[in-house]
């Protein structure tokens, strides 16, 4: 489990920092801060008789036709921005009668144009790659009357503000403790006193679910790793012998008796006797015939006594008559 635990760990540090996000402040966003009079509500749109009749719209997927945004026609007019990232960029609308403004980001300053013959509107400015562990400070002031402007009165136009948060850090915005409320818009209901910070909520989310992902393939990898384990535990009992015991080896052997042949239970015969047997059965009946001539002989003197040749010849007749015959098998 510690090992689990260390990859989670490192897993979600990786996610933190592949989670970072870029964020779209829109511009009723609180930690926008304004300051002038005549902010005005406005959209994005082309209008007939004034905008050339080709050309114009959205640069990028920033900003589309009908976008809201707020406009200023007073020079000196400006916003302010406050966060932590890597990189910022202003969401504007380019106009023919869009004036010059100054950006300057932890007090760099830059003059930029909004002047274009068609309208357009999209994230007109980048700044460059910044120090995510730092806190910067963005300044957009509406300084002059474009040059190339035929019309008299110029705008500064925003739509809104969005930055990259960095790799794994929070991001945070202060406001100015002076914000100024535009007619017709609710920009003062969202600005505050204070300051306020911003949560990058698609590092939360990225998190968060990631989290959630890697605790699941955990639990699914030990459920897993404990069918397994009893599985194979399973194939080793399955697998495993007992001992007999001595006792019951004991008890098994005295079962074996040995018990004497049966003639009705075997349906062979046994063992034929040696020759050695024969004959001594035959010399056996040789003598009680001899016995039984000999009182023959006492009680008849007329019958002859049996010679030695007489007594073998009888013992093998004796013999032939003793021995089996081999069986007659029916063709």
């Amino acid at each position: 489990m510690t090992v689990f635990f260390s990859y989670f760990i490192v897993f979600a540090a990786a996610l933190a920092l592949v989670s970072a996000a870029t964020i779209k402040v829109p511009y009723t966003d609180s930690s926008i801060s304004y300051t002038g009079s005549g902010w005005m509500h406005d959209i994005f749109e082309l209008r007939p008789g004034i905008d050339p009749e080709t050309g114009g719209g959205a640069l990028d997927s920033t900003c589309t036709l009908g976008d809201n945004s707020t406009t200023t026609p007073a020079f000196g007019n400006a916003f302010r921005f406050s966060f932590r990232g890597a990189s910022v960029s202003l969401v504007l609308e380019t106009r023919a009668d869009h004036g010059l403004y100054n950006i300057s980001l932890d007090g760099n300053v830059e003059q930029h144009s909004g002047y274009t013959e068609a309208p357009h509107c999209g994230a007109v400015w980048t700044s460059p790659a910044l120090d995510g562990t730092q806190e910067h400070d963005l300044i957009v002031t509406f300084v002059a009357k474009a040059p190339e402007s035929p019309w008299d009165n110029n705008y500064l136009q925003l739509f809104a503000i969005q930055y990259d948060d960095g790799p794994g850090l929070a991001a945070s915005q202060s406001t100015s403790t002076s914000p100024s409320k535009t007619p017709g818009t609710s920009l003062s209901d969202h600005n505050g006193d204070g300051e306020s910070r911003r949560t990058p909520v698609g590092a939360i989310v990225g998190g968060v679910i990631g989290g959630m992902v890697l605790l699941v393939a955990l639990a699914l990898l030990a459920v897993f790793f404990m069918r397994r384990r009893q599985s194979q535990a399973r194939k080793r009992n399955s697998l495993h012998v007992e001992p007999v015991k001595s006792s019951e080896l004991s008890q098994n052997e005295s079962m074996i008796v040995a018990r004497p042949y049966d003639p009705n239970q075997h349906a062979s015969p046994p063992s034929q006797r040696t020759r050695s047997e024969k004959e001594r059965l035959a010399i056996e009946q040789a003598a009680a015939s001899r016995a039984h001539h000999s009182h023959h002989r006492n009680d008849s003197s007329s019958a002859a006594p049996l010679t030695e040749p007489d007594v073998e010849r009888i013992a093998q007749r004796l013999a032939t008559l003793v021995s089996p015959q081999p069986p007659k098998y029916e063709a």
